[in-house]
């Protein structure tokens, strides 16, 4: 998973994801965490997709859904579950592809750690615990 060079962290730096595994540091003074991901006509899967990133053992702060020019219903599926999840927004992408789409979130991700999940994949539950 990318991180944030220290130069933007407000923290100074360290491996705080290491020391809440070791019990030296609370989850409330976790990292926060923002995962990008690029859907294009991903109706199939996408809502699974996002299950995985919301059932998360270690939480994440927000999710940035960028729409790449979709023509199924993977626009409607996101905006229902972000009327339920406050974390999950939806960004136009350039419809240029997955690279140009993640970097339309990279741009408007607040997270110290960014992490990306396509919207066919799937995260197993403790995927950022582990990370």
């Amino acid at each position: 998973m990318p991180r944030v060079p220290d130069r933007q962290r407000s923290d100074g730096g360290g491996n705080r994801a290491a020391r809440v595994r070791a019990g030296t540091q609370s989850m409330s003074d976790s990292p926060t965490i923002s995962v990008i991901m690029p859907v294009r006509n991903g109706e199939k899967y996408i809502a699974d997709a996002l299950k995985t990133i919301l059932d998360q053992a270690w939480p994440v702060q927000e999710i940035l859904v960028v729409d790449d020019g979709s023509t199924d219903r993977s626009r409607e599926i996101v905006e229902t579950l972000a009327s339920r999840f406050p974390a999950i927004r939806v960004l136009d992408g350039p419809r240029r592809g997955p690279g140009p789409a993640r970097n339309v979130g990279l741009r408007i991700a607040g997270g110290e750690f960014i992490g990306f999940l396509d919207c066919d994949d799937l995260w197993p539950a403790d995927k950022l615990s582990l990370h």
